[in-house]
C-alpha cells in the first residue's frame, strides 16, 4: 500500500483528504505544521507528500529548504490557497515538487487521480 503524508494546518481539509485517499487504498499519515512533518520524514518513508505553504512553525517553503538540506527526496504536490504566479514558480524551483494545486480550484477527485499517476 502506497503511503502519503498530508501536511496542512486546515484540519477539515486534512480529514476530507484523508478519507478520500484512504478510500482509494492509500495509507495516509498527517502533520499539521512543517516541523512535525520534517520530524516524521526523518523517521519514516512515504511515497508522496501533499504540502500546504502557509502553516505555523515552519511554512511550506521552509519545509522544502529543510528537506533539501537533510538530503531527503520525495515527490511533493503543493496544495495551497496561494495562487500567485510567483508562488507557483517559486515552488517549482524545487526538484521534488511535481505539481501545484490551488485548493479552491481543485477537486478532491482530481487530487486523488493525480496522486495515483505520480506514484
Amino acid at each position: 500500500m502506497k503511503k502519503i503524508l498530508i501536511i496542512d494546518d486546515e484540519l477539515h481539509l486534512v480529514e476530507a483528504l484523508k478519507l478520500k485517499l484512504t478510500a482509494a487504498c492509500f495509507d495516509v499519515a498527517t502533520a499539521h505544521n512543517g516541523e512535525s512533518a520534517l520530524d516524521f520524514l526523518t523517521k519514516n518513508q512515504v511515497d508522496i507528500v501533499l504540502l500546504d505553504i502557509i502553516m505555523p512553525k515552519l511554512d511550506g517553503f521552509g519545509f522544502l529548504d529543510a528537506l533539501r538540506r537533510k538530503g531527503i527526496s520525495v515527490p511533493i504536490i503543493v496544495l495551497s490557497n496561494l495562487g500567485q504566479p510567483e508562488d507557483i514558480e517559486r515552488s517549482k524551483k524545487y526538484d521534488d515538487v511535481k505539481d501545484f494545486f490551488v485548493k479552491a480550484d481543485t477537486s478532491l477527485d482530481y487530487e486523488a487521480k493525480r496522486i495515483s499517476e505520480l506514484i
